[in-house]
């Protein structure tokens, strides 16, 4: 799963230098599927010792979304030196970076 390699999910409160609850890691479902897939993907890290520590992630329903203010918008292409960018490449499943600026477009399928 993306969120993996976006950040360490096993770090409570904390993304890089930024720490509080809102750099909480956090899995949001809409349905019962995705719960499960999200749920599923966090037993499989913890089974194949993916991390040394235990996950932090909290996989909690959505309730509402808020789009981002202008000034958070392309992010990445507007500082593509900050040590926050994980540039996971081309590879199956990923999308390229013109297509990660499209609402609605998918990270990839989880299988």
């Amino acid at each position: 799963m993306f969120f993996s390699i976006a950040h360490d999910p096993t770090q409570l409160n904390y993304r890089g230098p930024d720490h509080g609850t809102q750099y909480r890691s956090v899995i949001f479902y809409s349905n019962e599927g995705q719960k499960a897939v999200a749920e599923g993907s966090i037993v499989a890290m913890r089974k194949a010792k993916t991390f040394s520590r235990p996950s932090a992630t909290q996989v909690v329903p959505l309730t509402a979304f808020y789009a981002p203010e202008d000034y958070h918008q392309h992010f990445m292409d507007r500082n593509p030196s900050s040590p926050l960018h994980h540039d996971v490449g081309p590879a199956e499943g990923h999308r390229s970076r013109a297509d990660r600026r499209r609402p609605g477009a998918l990270l990839g399928s989880v299988k």
